[in-house]
């Protein structure tokens, strides 16, 4: 998983591979139609999760299908990037704009991770980093209550 240079080109994109080797034009996971990509995590069904520049310009999170073809089957999550991906196929990241922590499914869309705060939380979460296969989310944001400069580690479950 990760992203490399594409031969002849300033472009990375996102590359699959089951062992450390050179990246084989197979590898290659494409693009969702703009120049990059970068693939961030996979589960054991194979499902990617990952940003990709869109046609339309800007970093969409996707979740990409097991061993589609390059180029191909990408699941557009919105403006973003989608960081992790749980075995049942969840995923937690950051939207772009405003930037905040993301929480989607194939077929269901993204929600702010915020929606799921009770009311008057002083916490402005940015990123979900990592999911469990329990749906528990480990991210990072702001507590207000503790410090507007400082970032502080959260550990959530919606």
């Amino acid at each position: 998983m990760g992203k490399s240079q594409i031969s002849g080109s300033t472009a990375f994109h996102a590359f699959r591979t089951g062992v450390l080797a050179e990246i084989g034009s197979g590898d290659d996971l494409g693009t969702m139609g703009g120049s990059d990509s970068i693939a961030y995590a996979i589960n054991d069904a194979r499902q990617i999760a990952g940003s990709s520049v869109s046609g339309a310009g800007g970093w969409r999170a996707f979740v990409k299908n097991p061993d589609s073809p390059t180029g191909q089957g990408f699941n557009d999550l919105g403006s973003g990037a989608a960081y992790a991906i749980n075995n049942n196929g969840l995923v937690v990241g950051i939207i772009f704009s405003p930037d905040s922590a993301m929480i989607g499914q194939k077929g269901v869309g993204t929600r702010n991770l915020a929606d799921f705060l009770p009311a008057g939380s002083a916490w402005n979460l940015l990123s979900g980093e990592a999911v469990n296969d329990n749906g528990t989310i480990v991210g990072w944001g702001y507590n207000t209550a503790i410090s507007s400069t400082q970032p502080h580690a959260f550990r959530m479950t919606p």
